[in-house]
């Protein structure tokens, strides 16, 4: 009987994707929140390289794909919230691809490395409210009357509103200026609608207010002549 051959089956196929190995070096971000009450102080809070490395900020080298290197980004958080000052030892550090962690359990030849894997945090935070009332404040208009008239007095309606937001944005505003007006074609009173222009991460009690300002002829100067 003729002899019956063995079956023989492929193997399946092995994708392999070829790709740069580079290093790049990455500045340490610390993210920390804040007590209820209190404010982060950027310019205190920062990074610092384990013993014997003393470097601060703290910066890390990543050796791997370029691929994994687009908008890389090496991050280490405060543990719970933050009051007064604190520091916090051996906190881990995690590569973030844009918004994503870093799998470094990918297999990959030769293996990505990390020289620093754990950070010193120190960390401050002050206390402060998180809201406050300010005056508003009419700007100087963008054009004036007409030759002839002038403003008498400027009403704003409220005098004052309330903002909250971060303590630490809440220190920085005194008044809030309203925008100015063009008046030159008035000759009696006018009243205006403006929108209250807060600044970023500020929100108001109030949306809009009010201006008017009183005009009236300047008895020293004679009014511009009529079409």
């Amino acid at each position: 009987m003729p002899s019956v051959g063995k079956l023989v089956q492929n193997p399946p196929p092995i994708a392999v994707t070829v790709d740069t190995l580079q290093k790049v070096e990455v500045p340490v971000l610390v993210n920390a929140r804040a007590a209820a009450g209190w404010s982060i102080d950027p310019t205190k809070t920062v990074a610092t390289c384990p013993a014997g490395q003393g470097i601060s900020p703290c910066k890390v080298h990543f050796n791997g794909p370029v691929s994994w290197e687009n908008n890389l980004r090496a991050v280490t958080s405060v543990p719970g919230q933050v009051v007064g000052k604190n520091d916090y030892l051996n906190q881990p550090v995690q590569l973030q691809n844009g918004t994503s962690n870093l799998d470094l359990s990918v297999r990959t030849v030769p293996t990505p490395s990390i020289d620093v894997t754990s950070v010193d945090i120190h960390v401050e935070a002050f206390a402060g409210t998180n809201s406050a009332s300010v005056p508003l404040l009419d700007a100087q208009p963008s054009h004036t009357p007409p030759q002839g008239y002038r403003v008498t007095a400027v009403t704003v309606t409220p005098l004052l509103v309330s903002i909250t937001g971060d303590p630490a944005v809440l220190l920085r505003v005194r008044n809030i200026v309203l925008p100015a007006m063009d008046l030159s074609n008035r000759t009696s009173d006018a009243t205006f609608q403006v929108q209250i222009p807060y600044p970023n991460g500020v929100t108001g009690d109030a949306q809009t207010a009010t201006v008017k300002y009183s005009i009236s002829a300047n008895p020293n100067v004679s009014p511009s002549p009529g079409p």
